[in-house]
């Protein structure tokens, strides 16, 4: 659930974005703001804005179609009553994850056969044992297949 500040800023920023769909000056400044802005919230934030190529005008880079799905995307935010952050890790089983968040809501299942703990120690040791073997040289095996004999020390 999103706080009433959160929403009013949100608000605000969609209102923001619609003026700057009506003119290209300011389009890009608006453009890098609200992204440098929200991808402090959501770290893929601007990751499904789509770009097309761009060429200077007299005033300045037309961003506005950027605007427009960034006006979306903060539709979507206040349409959901929540930003949706995804954390996706790629981490091996047994390395620990520190995320640092005020408050973080798990919406599914986390961790091999679905279990989780929280600030808990866990002590991992890994032992190895090694034992030499040793191996018939293939030459020493073929003399003893081609001629029957054993070998003599």
């Amino acid at each position: 659930m999103l706080k009433d500040n959160i929403k009013t800023m949100i608000e605000n920023d969609i209102e923001r974005c619609k003026e700057g769909e009506k003119q290209i000056k300011g389009s890009y400044d608006l453009y890098l703001e609200l992204c440098a802005k929200y991808s402090r919230l959501d770290k893929t934030f601007d990751d499904g804005i789509k770009s097309m190529g761009k060429a200077a005008t007299s005033d300045g880079w037309d961003y506005r179609r950027e605007l427009k799905q960034i006006k979306e995307i903060l539709n979507m935010y206040l349409e959901l009553d929540e930003i949706p952050i995804q954390y996706t890790e790629n981490v091996a089983e047994g390395v620990n994850v520190n995320i640092k968040t005020k408050k973080f809501t798990n919406k599914g299942n986390i961790g091999k056969g679905n279990s989780q703990s929280t600030n808990k120690e866990t002590k991992i040791s890994t032992s190895v044992k090694v034992e030499k073997e040793e191996k018939e040289s293939f030459w020493k095996s073929l003399w003893k297949k081609l001629f029957h004999k054993k070998e003599q020390d």
